[in-house]
């Protein structure tokens, strides 16, 4: 009798064994692709707790819009779960770079938000490629018009930083924009409005006659014409090259 129950014992924690194998096995847990939260923030304001986050991916991780979305998802409810405060309201930047996050061009590829009143999180995917709905990703040895990538890629830097130097110096001789307003009567806001308006015409010409100079400039320095360096920049567009900071003058 002894033996019987030993025995029926055995089989029971044999059954057993081999049901949590057959669940844990083939239910593996969920692998995502690799990110970091760079920049996370939670303010409070009566009922309402804000949590705000940008991201970044690891390098060269190809996540079609599916993936994207799932992963947004997984990044929500990993943050909502496991801050003291549960957040009524979200807000989190998904980018492929730090380069890109940093940029401040809006230059992210997924954002999922969730405001106060919403049931659901909204998500928004961008800067995918039109043909597979992938994320370009690009190495460093390729090559377009007997240019290399990172050729490419430092004559798109200085042109945008051009660009930002041409704007800055526009508003500088012809300001076009309010700025110090501050502790003005009604009176000198008005009058600042009003040479404002004088000076659209001035500064948008200024700023395009800079722009010019520059990119003649940046022609020269490359040794590319003129078609090329507009095809450079719809490559960047397309692409999404991240933009280099913006220069200050």
């Amino acid at each position: 009798m002894e033996n019987i129950i030993i025995e029926t014992m055995k089989h029971t924690f044999l059954i057993t064994i081999i049901i949590l194998f057959s669940f844990f096995g083939c239910n593996p847990k969920k692998e995502y692709p690799y990110y970091e939260i760079i920049q996370e923030n939670i303010t409070e304001s009566g009922s309402k707790i804000k949590y705000e986050a940008k991201a970044v991916l690891k390098p060269n991780q190809n996540l079609d819009k599916p993936q994207m979305e799932e992963l947004l998802k997984h990044i929500y409810d990993s943050v909502t779960t496991r801050t003291p405060a549960r957040p009524n309201v979200v807000n989190i930047f998904l980018f492929t770079s730090k380069e890109h996050m940093e940029s401040d061009m809006g230059q992210w590829v997924g954002r999922i938000s969730k405001a106060k009143n919403d049931n659901t999180p909204n998500l928004q995917i961008q800067f995918l490629n039109s043909v597979n709905e992938n994320p370009i990703i690009e190495t460093s040895d390729s090559t377009q018009d007997g240019i290399a990538l990172e050729q490419k890629q430092k004559i798109w830097e200085q042109l945008i930083l051009a660009e930002d130097q041409a704007e800055e110096l526009a508003e500088k001789k012809h300001p076009i924009t309010l700025k110090d307003t501050g502790g003005k009567t009604a009176e000198e806001i008005d009058l600042l409005r009003e040479r404002a308006r004088r000076n659209m015409d001035l500064n948008r010409e200024y700023e395009k006659k800079l722009n010019d100079k520059y990119r003649r400039d940046i022609i020269q320095k490359f040794e590319i014409d003129e078609s090329t360096l507009e095809i450079i920049i719809q490559e960047g567009l397309n692409k999404n090259w991240p933009f280099p900071k913006k220069s200050r003058g």
